[in-house]
């Protein structure tokens, strides 16, 4: 989506370059216990062990592929949020905040859907283990890690 916010002569002179940031924000640990001692591994790798797949993980991206998927309407949000800030009717971190909501609640629709539809399933004894079908939902940790920030 780069290129889609240009500078113009139209643009305030209040705007300060600044960016958002949506996703795994915080390398926090993973809370869920493995046999008798805690996981010593963060929620951030868990998520890019589901975003890019590893080992006999499938990969199960909620980023790249929610961009993909949502790309035409987040075009259309970020365009909508910079006219508004150009008529100076929202600051830009009003608008960078915004587009990050956005984007932050399509990826929880990502949860929600499976991916889209795209997420291969998950296997029998995986269902079983975690008493639903719910793909990458089993006690929200990961999925309630989506954040999203003004730089």
């Amino acid at each position: 989506m780069k290129g889609v916010v240009k500078r113009n002569k139209k643009m305030p002179t209040s705007f300060k370059p600044k960016g958002v940031k949506v996703g795994i924000l915080d390398a926090i640990p993973y809370p869920k216990k493995v046999g008798r001692s805690i996981n010593p591994i963060t929620i951030l790798e868990v998520g890019r062990a589901h975003e890019f797949g590893i080992g006999k993980l499938p990969k199960r991206s909620f980023l790249e592929a929610t961009l993909l998927e949502k790309e035409g309407e987040m075009k259309a949000i970020i365009a909508k949020q910079y006219k508004l800030f150009l008529a100076g009717k929202i600051s830009d971190v009003e608008a960078l905040s915004r587009v990050g909501l956005r984007f932050r609640m399509y990826i929880l629709e990502a949860f929600g859907t499976g991916g889209f539809g795209q997420w291969p399933d998950i296997q029998e004894a995986t269902k079983a283990r975690k008493g639903s079908d719910k793909i990458l939902i089993e006690d929200g940790d990961l999925k309630g890690s989506i954040h999203e920030a003004v730089y």
